[in-house]
């Protein structure tokens, strides 16, 4: 399993709210478990489920409260220290729900040992080229070049990021409208949560 994510940086107003932003998000990923896949889960995963997303409100109301304090000025070390351990508390609770996550993905995904060609499918599909701006028809040069872009951009620890989509036979447009994508079988070894 991945590990929990940490705060790594001195918190200061613009990482508050990064924090802030990130926690709002794992709310309503865990909040879209059991509200759009409420079918795939027994009554017990539910009930577990809805006992994290309590914990994350009830955590997110204390952070608010810290934040309101270190923005007045009421910046104690005890304020920054409390803020971190209830925020390193909703990490660990995101870590406890890709248990769900993977659940969802096995009902949801397309087997790629079992698609047929025209059949629907649903894949995860990570993206090579990210220039929003390009525009080719089978020009390897500019693949190559595009490519060598990427790979820089992945060296620079400031942009690294994975660009996914999820690609069915409805939905088929990949992330910055990248036109060339490699299909990802996921799995508990490589899936990695919301980043």
């Amino acid at each position: 399993m991945n590990s929990p994510r940490r705060i790594t940086k001195k918190l200061d107003v613009y990482y508050i709210d990064e924090i802030m932003e990130l926690i709002k998000n794992i709310n309503l990923y865990a909040t879209s478990l059991v509200v759009d896949y409420e079918k795939i889960f027994e009554e017990k995963d539910k009930e577990t489920i809805n006992k994290y997303i309590s914990n994350i409100q009830e955590y997110t109301k204390l952070l608010e409260g810290y934040k309101k304090l270190l923005i007045q000025g009421k910046c104690h070390s005890s304020i920054h220290r409390k803020f971190k351990i209830v925020a390193q508390e909703i990490f660990e609770i995101e870590q406890l729900l890709k248990k769900y996550s993977l659940m969802v993905w096995k009902t949801q995904l397309t087997s790629i040992n079992k698609f047929n060609n025209g059949s629907n499918y649903c894949f995860v599909a990570y993206s090579l080229l990210m220039d929003p701006n390009l525009k080719y028809i089978n020009d390897e040069q500019l693949i190559l070049e595009q490519y060598e872009k990427r790979m820089d951009m992945l060296q620079d620890g400031k942009r690294r990021f994975l660009s996914t989509s999820l690609v069915s036979n409805e939905l088929t447009r990949l992330f910055y409208e990248s036109h060339i994508a490699a299909i990802i079988q996921l799995d508990e070894s490589n899936y990695v949560l919301y980043r």
